[in-house]
């Protein structure tokens, strides 16, 4: 049995086991989590501040002068510096993680953005497309030695991610998502294409 790969501390009944065998306590993922989204929000409050002009008001605590723009600007990047290596470490413990991990949906803005909204199989633009785009592992996930790393994810549309290997369960999701869209158009004749395009989401 390993020690938790965050805290070093002897396992607990609250383990998550990584597809790389690691293990880490669910305590210790949520310390870290709560850490980064804590900073996260100080630079959050300092840059709206910041853009609202509210330190040319608002004396510091300890000796009553203003706080100036640089020294504000200083302070943001001195939190980003320090939540840097923190973000890297989750990062590296969600890749390993057995299901989705929980920043999910901020792994797929960065495929799409990296991908420009092109499917990587048949090359279709789907930013503007009523087929919706899924991301794909390539190493697949049910597989021990996939993982959730950037470098194993691609953009595909639903048609071609529907296609590959074991992808069965898409194509009936895709089927049934189909009919129900059917039925709506059917029902709703006059509904324009941005409805019919959200009805597709």
């Amino acid at each position: 049995m390993s020690n938790c790969i965050l805290c070093k501390g002897p396992e607990s009944a609250d383990v998550i086991d990584l597809r790389n065998g690691d293990r880490v306590h669910k305590l210790c993922v949520n310390n870290l989590e709560s850490k980064i989204s804590s900073i996260d929000n100080d630079i959050e409050i300092l840059r709206t501040r910041l853009k609202e002009g509210l330190f040319l008001k608002i004396k510091t605590f300890f000796n009553g002068e203003y706080l100036s723009k640089e020294l504000v600007n200083a302070n943001i990047k001195q939190l980003e510096e320090g939540v840097a290596p923190l973000k890297r470490i989750l990062q590296g413990l969600y890749d390993y993680y057995w299901e989705r991990p929980p920043d999910w949906e901020e792994r797929g803005y960065q495929i799409i953005i990296k991908y420009n909204w092109t499917c990587q199989h048949c090359g279709r633009r789907m930013e503007r497309s009523v087929v919706p785009f899924h991301i794909h592992h390539l190493i697949p996930r049910a597989k021990p030695e996939g993982n959730h790393k950037l470098d194993n994810l691609t953009l595909l549309c639903e048609l071609c991610h529907s296609k590959m290997p074991g992808h069965h369960l898409v194509e009936a999701n895709r089927k049934k998502r189909l009919k129900r869209s059917k039925r709506r158009r059917q029902s709703q004749p006059s509904r324009n294409i941005l409805g019919r395009y959200l009805s597709w989401e």
